[in-house]
């Protein structure tokens, strides 16, 4: 199995420079963002794979136009990050420089995009099943 590392740095490149590449009717992004999901939002993920993997889901919720709409990833997954970055804001704020750390920032830019996102498209506030309904 490749490593997590390598792995990522494919992904980054493929989205980067080889998009024509990608399997344009949307199952292999939406296996990514699958694929990419625990690692964003399961707090017991080691920090770097945590920045690794939300900056490469910031790069997905920015493309979102690339997903067909019969094949959508489930962005309401992403949602809950609001209560961790606003507990992660005020639990960092009181360090000496006022600095935050790589985590927060990546999954403050995250969450913002996410919520631009379903401002923008209310329906992906909702699971796929509920959006179904």
């Amino acid at each position: 199995a490749p490593s997590f590392l390598f792995a990522t740095f494919m992904l980054d490149w493929m989205l980067a420079v080889a998009s024509e590449w990608l399997d344009h009717s949307g199952l292999f992004s939406v296996a990514v963002f699958d694929a990419l999901c625990p690692h964003v939002t399961d707090r017991a993920s080691p920090p770097f794979r945590r920045v690794r993997s939300a900056n490469l889901m910031t790069r997905l919720v920015l493309n979102i136009h690339e997903f067909p709409e019969h094949r959508m990833p489930d962005v309401s997954r992403l949602l809950a990050l609001q209560r961790e970055v606003c507990a992660m804001y005020h639990a960092e704020r009181s360090t000496a420089d006022g600095s935050h750390s790589d985590v927060f920032q990546s999954l403050f830019e995250l969450t913002l995009h996410v919520q631009a996102l379903v401002r923008a498209r209310p329906h992906l506030a909702l699971s796929p099943e509920q959006y179904r309904l």
